[in-house]
């Protein structure tokens, strides 16, 4: 296992054994070569490595944070109540996912998503993500009626609140580390109506019957002896579409990044106590040409374990932009983005979020491919 962090090590660095050669930018900008793991530190927001932290979001986009202020145990609680409940009852506050303009809210059940890279969906079968979730979006600009029980009410508004705060502090460290500090403007284009949303998800437990009636059990296949997959999908492969995604996971663990230079090395996230999992996404990637990459993940299970008849849960904010805003590619960061990185054109964070969720959420969206012209 070869280490070698060329920041300062006040964070904790989860690595994993690199025997090529990878390109890394220092703060000067200079390009140097060298056998550095793949790295996910965790930064402590008490005393932050603003320059660990940049180096994260340029290098595989992907770190943690503690020490940040967030409790989602009240909110966590009261959705975990409501999951309880009958279908019919969940039913009742359906998804709107907004492709039209609206805010996206209400519940999503079992298999009613499909993540996907590139739209693979669109031109076959997709792999069904074995999740159910609620989400709400901004209440300052939706009311109180998308809150299904009075303890939703209570504490989610609150929670999506912290949230926000919580994105545009990191915003802002992300702004400084451009090659130009401070000329992104990130936090100040995410205070008005945007697609933002805070998300509690539910993944079943893998001997749940909602999860064995669709994947099965894993059990010896008996016509030809075979073993089946130990692993599971719980979310196929992807890349977030907003600008920055904050995570709470628990204990089970399970997320991975691809690696950007092997499609086939999957870089575990692991859970820390306490922590909160910070990922880039596609919007901010275009936004600095690059510079940060939003990068491929998804969320595995692994058949045998303690955690078979145990759900996974997860509470988390996908961040936007302000719909009226214009994503265009700063002019410092052109030429600076990760080997590969293709450089986007601008675009309107309405009329994108619209084509993407029309494209996740509408069943007629096959017969629109090609009309969206913001595929990534």
């Amino acid at each position: 296992l070869i280490v070698v962090c060329f920041f300062s090590c006040n964070s904790h660095c989860h690595t994993i054994s690199c025997n090529t050669h990878r390109q890394y930018t220092s703060q000067n900008h200079t390009t140097m070569s060298s056998p550095c793991p793949l790295r996910i530190p965790t930064i402590d927001m008490l005393n932050p490595d603003k320059a660990a932290l940049c180096a994260a979001a340029r290098d595989l986009g992907f770190f943690q944070i503690t020490n940040h202020g967030l409790d989602v145990d009240l909110s966590l609680s009261a959705a975990k109540d409501f999951f309880s409940l009958p279908k019919e009852e969940k039913l009742k506050y359906p998804l709107i996912p907004g492709w039209n303009g609206e805010l996206m809210r209400g519940y999503a059940s079992l298999g009613s998503e499909s993540a996907d890279v590139a739209n693979n969906s669109l031109t076959k079968t997709a792999q069904i993500d074995l999740m159910e979730s609620f989400q709400v979006s901004d209440p300052k600009f939706t009311g109180e009626d998308q809150f299904p029980t009075e303890d939703m009410r209570a504490a989610l508004p609150a929670l999506y609140s912290a949230m926000s705060d919580v994105t545009r502090t990191l915003l802002d460290y992300l702004d400084e580390g451009l090659p130009e500090s401070n000329s992104g403007s990130f936090s100040k284009n995410h205070c008005g109506r945007s697609r933002s949303i805070v998300r509690v998800t539910k993944y079943p437990a893998l001997k749940d019957s909602s999860v064995t009636n669709l994947v099965g059990t894993g059990d010896r296949n008996s016509s030809d002896g075979s073993s089946a997959s130990t692993k599971v999908s719980r979310i196929s492969a992807h890349r977030d579409l907003g600008t920055l995604t904050i995570l709470k996971q628990d204990a089970q663990g399970g997320l991975e990044v691809q690696d950007p230079n092997d499609d086939n090395n999957w870089v575990p996230v692991p859970p820390v106590e306490g922590a909160l999992v910070i990922n880039i996404g596609n919007l901010l990637q275009r936004w600095t040409a690059g510079y940060y990459r939003s990068s491929i993940h998804r969320v595995q299970a692994t058949r045998g374990t303690k955690h078979d008849n145990e759900d996974r849960w997860s509470v988390i904010m996908f961040s936007n932009a302000d719909d009226d805003f214009d994503v265009v590619p700063l002019p410092c960061c052109v030429g600076r983005g990760g080997e590969g990185v293709m450089i986007q054109e601008g675009v309107n964070v309405r009329a994108y979020m619209n084509c993407k969720m029309k494209q996740l959420f509408d069943p007629n969206a096959r017969e629109d491919k090609g009309k969206c012209k913001y595929d990534n």
